[in-house]
């Protein structure tokens, strides 16, 4: 496998793996910019990005609903473990 190849697998795995902390922003400034850069070459990393702000955006907005409305239990848990800290 090329050197290339390599690094590429590897930063695959570290960014898959980073990815939800990439998005809240608690990633150091040299693992962000390498995240960042898998990014740039990776269309299944853009995509797993891309569907974790979709369910941030659908779990912010059944926290925002209408307060007299049970959050649904599952979201719910999620949002707790969001505003967990690390």
């Amino acid at each position: 496998m090329a050197l290339g190849r390599m690094r590429f697998a590897l930063d695959h795995r570290l960014a898959s793996a980073r990815m939800s902390d990439y998005l809240d922003e608690e990633l150091g400034r040299a693992m962000r910019r390498r995240v960042t850069h898998h990014l740039t070459e990776c269309h299944n990393c853009r995509e797993l990005l891309a569907s974790l702000r979709q369910v941030l955006a659908v779990l912010r907005g059944a926290a925002a609903a209408d307060a007299h409305e049970p959050v649904p239990p599952l979201a719910a848990a999620v949002l707790a473990r969001l505003d967990e800290p690390a």
